[in-house]
Parts: structure tokens; C-alpha cells; sequence
């Protein structure tokens, strides 16, 4: 799978790109906030191709795809929900 199929697939497994309402990633992780969580399939997230983990963590479902590849990975998801990726300050919400 190349990183717009792997993207593709995670859009999917989360409940489609409507149920998502941010695109951020930082060194590991593609952080996506969702409308509705009960729409993910966690099992299948983290049994996919390129994901070396998965956690919902601070308000936000974290994909652990590694230092270059997660880059990749949400500039593709970016493309296909029609969401600027966030990063730095913007990347990380308030508690």
C-alpha cells in the first residue's frame, strides 16, 4: 500500500471523511479530531498496513506511524477531507 491507500483506508476505518473535523500530526502520530468516536474501528486501525498503534488521547485518535511516514500519511488524509493540517501550537488542544 502506498500512502494514499493507507490514508484511504484510515479515512474509512474512522467513520468516513465527514466524521472528521481536524487533521494534525506531530513526530509519530496522525492526530485526527472526530465527531463521533463510537464510528471507529480501532481493531482494524491498528491491525492496518503502516500503523504501529493506535490511542485516543487528549480529546483526539492518535495513529503512531512513525517519524516520515506520518507526514506523509496526514498529508494525504488532509487531501482527502479538505482539511489544512494543523502543527505546532495548533496541533495540540487545550484540556
Amino acid at each position: 500500500m502506498n500512502n494514499a491507500e493507507i490514508a484511504r483506508n484510515l479515512v474509512e476505518l474512522v467513520g468516513g471523511k465527514e466524521n472528521i473535523l481536524s487533521v494534525a500530526n506531530c513526530m509519530t502520530r496522525c492526530r485526527l479530531e472526530l465527531k463521533d468516536y463510537s464510528k471507529v474501528d480501532m481493531e482494524r486501525i491498528k491491525k492496518s498496513e503502516g500503523a504501529l498503534g493506535v490511542v485516543k488521547a487528549e480529546g483526539q485518535l492518535q495513529v503512531i506511524y512513525g517519524p516520515g511516514k506520518v507526514n506523509k500519511v496526514t498529508t494525504e488524509v488532509s487531501k482527502i477531507v479538505g482539511k489544512q493540517v494543523l502543527v505546532g501550537d495548533d496541533a495540540v488542544k487545550d484540556s
